[in-house]
């Protein structure tokens, strides 16, 4: 009785591990096919997301270019587990604006909380930043808004440091490279 259950459990096992070494062949058969199309694009890898939208109460174009931070942020309770930054480049009535957003916890901002922003290796560089009319908490405008994005124009990693409600001081991390805004 022993012996045959042996030889049955030794078989399910055995055919266990063919089907899921033939899986395996097959997916990365399936895998190498689906990506070789993405090796013979000549386009660099960006992480910007473009948006282009009409503006329903003047039926003019709005232009955006998004980008989200590689790490995350810690704050404590009722904050807690990790925020996400993010930088908006829009261009609305020809006029184009950089937003730093959090998607939970409070930014200071104000003339008396400026960010610091390091492009590459050089020298961080202070920019104010400027809450918004509705005084949303979770969004910052940078400013002067065409000396930050003739920076990242040109640009591959940017740090943005920036100071938070009972948190301090914290970084955001960006790979921008590759933005393309002609606006």
């Amino acid at each position: 009785m022993k012996k045959a259950l042996f030889i049955v459990a030794a078989f399910a096992f055995a055919s266990c591990s063919s089907n899921s070494k033939s899986t395996k062949t097959s997916d990365s058969t399936a895998t190498k096919s689906e990506t070789a199309p993405k090796e013979t694009v000549s386009k660099p890898a960006t992480d910007w997301e473009y948006v282009t939208d009409t503006d329903k109460m003047t039926s003019k174009l709005r232009y955006f270019a998004k980008i989200t931070a590689t790490n995350r942020l810690q704050f404590e309770s009722p904050y807690s587990g990790g925020s996400t930054g993010a930088i908006t480049l829009r261009n609305k009535d020809n006029k184009s604006e950089v937003i730093l957003t959090i998607d939970k916890g409070l930014f200071l901002g104000g003339e008396d909380h400026p960010i610091n922003v390091r492009f590459d290796s050089d020298a961080p560089v202070q920019f104010d930043a400027n809450e918004p009319s509705d005084m949303n908490s979770t969004t910052l405008f940078i400013d002067p808004s065409a000396k930050f994005i003739k920076r990242i124009k040109t640009a591959k990693k940017m740090i943005v440091q920036a100071e938070f409600y009972e948190s301090g001081r914290q970084q955001m991390e960006f790979n921008v490279d590759g933005l393309k805004w002609e606006h």
